[in-house]
């Protein structure tokens, strides 16, 4: 079963020494290391938490409906810009298979012009040989 309280952050290297700092300092040490963890709920615990354990502001001037909306907003907006891309990326993918089946096309009657022209050209030169001999022959008669 899946913990749907848990949550997984990257966090920057300042932050991280900080939290290790806090940790250390309180004590919260786990396996010879600070609980990292454990720092980050104390600190929130300190901040957002009175005796009764309700959720609540302690200072008026943070608003966190404001500060949710706005990281909701930020990450539904990569995710849309993702898909986006995506779109994008399919489209190229079809328009490059579109580009190299008219390339081959093209090669192909190419190729089959280069063909005609070097036939006449073979026989052009062939034509030119056989006159070039019957001058000499007439020349040397």
């Amino acid at each position: 079963m899946v913990d749907t309280k848990a949550v997984s952050i990257r966090l920057p290297l300042d932050l991280l020494n900080e939290l290790n700092t806090y940790a250390t300092d309180k004590g919260m040490v786990r396996s010879g290391d600070a609980n990292i963890g454990g720092a980050i709920i104390a600190i929130l615990k300190e901040r957002f938490f009175d005796e009764s354990d309700n959720v609540k502001q302690v200072s008026n001037n943070v608003n966190i409906d404001s500060i949710v909306n706005v990281a909701v907003e930020s990450r539904l907006e990569a995710v849309l810009n993702q898909v986006d891309s995506l779109r994008l990326d399919v489209h190229s993918h079809k328009t490059d298979a579109l580009l190299y089946e008219k390339l081959q096309s093209d090669i192909k009657i190419l190729t089959g012009d280069i063909d005609i022209k070097l036939g006449r050209i073979e026989n052009r030169i062939a034509d030119l040989e056989a006159t070039a001999s019957a001058k000499k022959l007439k020349i040397v008669a």
